[in-house]
């Protein structure tokens, strides 16, 4: 085993320190891991550029790589997996080859095993997550019960609970609490619907047991005029024109609706033009009666007076 010595060195100028921590640097990248490791190993380190405090915090690794344990048992089964940070007891405990997690908060990304690249930051966030990746999950319990659902974003307490689907995204307290196994959904402070697909719904926050909360979702409204609006069925989309002005509580104009005039105005102008090439037409269907007419007379004919 190879022991390196410093001697002297707070003697010498910082320039001199300099180039003498420069060899000492690239010998310790040179040697092999065994003979470049330091007995007693600094307080945390070990071979593998990996970090380790707590009771048994990455107790089983072996081959695995450039991995941040902090707190009791946080990534206790790794064996090969690389480049995990886990703060928290529990945190990412039965990782096993899973790499690029970040689980902080205790038991966050606890059941993970082969899952890469998921972000968990509160206690039990993505608690249940086996084999899902590029998931991010904020806040307690957010994602707690997905598994094996992918790309998935849950910010706010218990933000996609129940989900184990993929591609969702809970923003809020309890958003898409309800959704179950849907793909493709957008839940802003609303429960959601557990058998949602590819729905986006903003809305009040409502009870846990709803199966139906008033906000934005679904398909929607079509109309031509400019307005937006959001009918009684919590539906975002185009309004009909209904007329140019609103009217206040007391019945009161109010507001003159000026995109309503436009398009009451090139509505108008398009009936003007239609009127106006319907009369050329009937000209000139008049003018070719007329014309048929004069052909059809009879040629006029002289009379002789034979008395003179």
């Amino acid at each position: 085993m190879t022991t390196l010595h410093l001697r002297k060195s707070i003697g010498r100028s910082p320039l001199q320190r300099v180039f003498l921590l420069v060899p000492l640097t690239l010998a310790l990248f040179g040697l092999s891991p065994a003979s470049r490791a330091v007995v007693p190993a600094p307080d945390g380190g070990y071979p593998g550029s990996n970090t380790a405090e707590g009771d048994n915090a990455l107790f089983s690794n072996t081959t695995g790589i450039f991995n941040t344990a902090n707190g009791a048992a946080a990534l206790f089964h790794n064996t090969e997996g690389a480049l995990n940070t886990a703060n928290g007891a529990l945190a990412l405990f039965t990782n096993i080859t899973g790499s690029f997690n970040t689980a902080t908060g205790v038991d966050a990304l606890f059941s993970n095993t082969f899952g890469a690249f998921n972000a968990a930051d509160g206690v039990s966030a993505l608690f249940s997550a086996t084999t899902g990746s590029i998931n991010t999950a904020t806040g307690f319990q957010a994602l707690f019960s997905d598994t094996t659902g992918s790309a998935n974003t849950a910010d706010g307490f218990q933000a996609l609970f129940h989900n184990s689907g993929s591609n969702n995204i809970g923003l809020g307290s309890g958003a898409g609490f309800l959704l179950t196994t849907g793909n493709n959904n957008i839940d802003v402070g609303h429960n959601g619907v557990a058998a949602d697909n590819n729905t986006i719904r903003i809305g009040k926050q409502g009870t846990q047991t709803a199966t139906f909360i008033a906000g934005i979702f679904g398909t929607g409204v079509t109309g031509t005029n400019f307005s937006v609006c959001v009918n009684s069925n919590g539906q975002l989309g185009v309004c009909d024109p209904v007329g140019v002005t609103s009217n206040d509580a007391k019945g009161k104009v109010h507001i003159a609706r000026y995109e309503a005039v436009i398009r009451q105005l090139q509505k108008q102008q398009k009936q003007i033009e239609n009127l106006t090439a319907k009369l050329k037409e009937q000209a000139s269907q008049i003018q070719k009666v007329s014309a048929q007419v004069e052909v059809g007379k009879p040629a006029p004919q002289t009379v002789v007076n034979n008395n003179q």
